[in-house]
């Protein structure tokens, strides 16, 4: 259960890389990469919406960019049908609220993929896009993969020194958010 109704940002910078990826001979290989950054959804204070696309196959630029305007979109679609657990600061509301969201992902990612392969205008046979989100809400995190893309959390943590004590020095925590699907998997 939620311990906190209060909206607050706990996301205080966020930022995007991108490089193209590297096929030996082919220096005109375009970037197939796209990313989402949408804080504050829905006016909300504290509620985000990150993900990365890694384009494949000839089109992939196509399909990854398709889902930076897609993903927001339909996502906002979803939340929009329960907009007032968003808004509520009942503790069971809000709960509720997160119940929903692992289903709202899943619904964008299925929305999309089937406009993928029946409805867009570029070819889609050997091409495609891998998929990862992260949604934050307060001090709650969701996160959703499709393909080898990853999310990772960085955390920080005080070092124990030996006598059990605080060090001054920070220890960086680097802990898994998401799981790759890889067909040798």
């Amino acid at each position: 259960m939620t311990t906190s109704t209060e909206r607050f940002n706990c996301i205080t910078k966020f930022a995007f890389a991108t490089s193209i990826g590297h096929i030996p001979g082919n220096p005109a290989k375009k970037n197939q990469d796209s990313y989402v950054l949408v804080p504050n959804l829905m006016g909300q204070l504290g509620m985000h919406l990150f993900a990365v696309g890694d384009g494949h196959g000839a089109n992939g630029h196509f399909a990854s960019q398709y889902i930076k305007q897609k993903l927001p979109e339909h996502f906002t679609a979803q939340c929009n049908k329960h907009d007032d657990l968003i808004a509520s600061s009942n503790l069971y509301k809000i709960d509720e609220f997160y119940s929903r969201v692992p289903q709202y992902l899943n619904n964008c990612y299925k929305k999309i993929h089937k406009e993928l392969v029946s409805t867009v205008n570029f070819d889609c046979s050997l091409s495609g896009s891998t998929l990862t989100t992260v949604f934050f809400d307060r001090n709650t995190v969701f996160c959703a993969n499709s393909g080898d893309s990853r999310a990772v959390l960085y955390s920080h943590t005080k070092k124990l020194s030996e006598n059990g004590g605080l060090k001054e020095d920070d220890l960086l925590l680097i802990t898994p958010m998401s799981v790759d699907h890889k067909p040798s998997l």
